[in-house]
């Protein structure tokens, strides 16, 4: 006796994740494995590049610094967008998350600067991009989107089964392999 209206608002990119990093390669398009592989060997150019996840809550408020940091310095929208509350927000919830063992804030560091940093929640078999920031002035070396492919080649190599690049459709989720999920909303009424 109910009346439903369901709409698709969004998509949800996701990507199913195989058991190795070549059967990840050989997912992508040929252009988009040669523009990963491209980019990949640009990285490794450069002196000092180091990968490091931290999931411990002791090790929270520096960490969550630098992604503050690196968030301000990303872009003027997300300069604007982190307000004292929002930051709140986000240590509060990166704490939590990290006490339950599901927090993983990755960094991308060159010469021990961080210059990307990535905010995954992890449950069960799936990571799920939450945020990402980056330095501008190392735009060049696509630090942002190299940083999100290795927390895909961690989550392969820890036998993750999917990788969730949540709502949106930008463009970098495709070109990592990313596959839409519709996400609707449903209203549900009294006839």
């Amino acid at each position: 006796g109910y009346h439903v209206e369901r709409q698709q608002t969004n998509v949800s990119p996701q990507l199913l994740l195989p058991t190795g990093w070549e059967e990840y390669l050989a997912l992508l398009t040929i252009k988009d494995r040669h523009e990963l592989r491209r980019k990949l060997r640009r990285l490794e150019q450069t002196q000092s590049v180091n990968y490091l996840t931290v999931t411990e809550r002791e090790n929270l408020p520096r960490a969550m610094d630098s992604f503050f940091k690196l968030f301000k310095l990303s872009s003027a929208d997300k300069a604007n967008f982190m307000t004292d509350k929002k930051r709140e927000f986000f240590n509060t919830m990166a704490g939590t998350l990290a006490e339950k063992g599901n927090l993983k804030l990755s960094f991308l560091e060159i010469e021990g600067v961080p210059v990307s940093a990535v905010i995954c929640f992890d449950y069960n078999n799936d990571v799920y991009l939450y945020n990402s920031a980056y330095d501008p002035a190392y735009f060049s070396l696509s630090v942002s989107l190299l940083l999100e492919v290795f927390c895909i080649r961690d989550a392969i190599a820890k036998g993750k089964k999917r990788f969730d690049f949540l709502s949106g459709n930008e463009r970098y989720k495709y070109d990592l392999g990313g596959k839409d999920v519709p996400i609707y909303q449903c209203l549900i009424s009294r006839s």
